[in-house]
């Protein structure tokens, strides 16, 4: 149904800043929001917003979560995977393994897992989308730096797989990218620094959850194609994946 109704979506990352504005703007739109999180959280099924725990590195945890699923729910309209770890301000050399392992763990390794699980679950036509950045996007002003940017990336390269394997079955898949946010990720900053950031900042390079969020609802509702592309935000710019 176009206006979501009764639709269900799966996200991961749905608590933290911008999946839970995702969740919330999906939510009032209609739709059923399943959330994929480590913590136990309680909810009633009434509200229509329903948390699953579930750990993106435990393949036993997620096949768990999509057998609850498939069996309350059935199939489901989308995969939304906004997953992301803290981010790990340091040159890409200067990394350790560790550090560097963090990143890709959720960005890249929990998204593979994810997909393959959950994919079987998603209807004929549905979609696939995944939250990337600006800073990777072609004709980016800037490089990204550390290992966040290498991540991103190579999610981005997993969606661009995703979109050829999985398009016997109609099912659209797209990254949306957006710029700076002045919270989430970038909330370990000083407060006076993002304050620069966002006000010597061309309108372009700056971006809310509210408007990443209205960009993923106008793409399930059809508002806009963007199967095998790349949406940055704002502007909603395409590029191919």
């Amino acid at each position: 149904m176009s206006d979501g109704t009764k639709e269900v979506v799966v996200i991961t990352g749905g608590t933290g800043y911008l999946g839970s504005n995702i969740v919330r703007a999906l939510y009032q739109a209609g739709y059923t929001l399943v959330v994929l999180t480590r913590s136990t959280i309680t909810q009633s099924p009434e509200e229509g917003v329903h948390y699953i725990t579930a750990d993106l590195a435990d393949a036993e945890s997620l096949v768990s979560a999509a057998s609850l699923v498939r069996a309350q729910y059935g199939m489901v309209v989308a995969l939304i995977h906004a997953a992301a770890a803290p981010l790990v301000r340091k040159p890409l050399l200067s990394l350790l393994y560790e550090e560097a392992q963090m990143q890709f763990a959720p960005q890249t390794m929990g998204a593979f897992q994810f997909f393959k699980i959950f994919a079987p679950l998603v209807r004929d036509g549905g979609h696939v989308l995944g939250i990337t950045t600006a800073a990777i996007e072609p004709g980016a002003k800037y490089a990204p730096s550390g290992v966040y940017g290498a991540a991103k990336q190579a999610l981005r390269g997993m969606l661009r797989t995703l979109a050829a394997e999985l398009k016997e079955r109609s099912i659209m898949v797209s990254a949306v990218a957006p710029a700076f946010m002045p919270g989430g990720l970038n909330s370990d900053m000083p407060e006076a620094v993002i304050e620069l950031i966002t006000k010597k900042s061309a309108p372009e390079d700056v971006t809310s959850p509210e408007e990443v969020a209205a960009t993923i609802l106008a793409i399930l509702q059809g508002a806009m194609s963007v199967d095998g592309k790349s949406v940055r935000i704002p502007g909603r710019a395409l590029s191919d994946l």
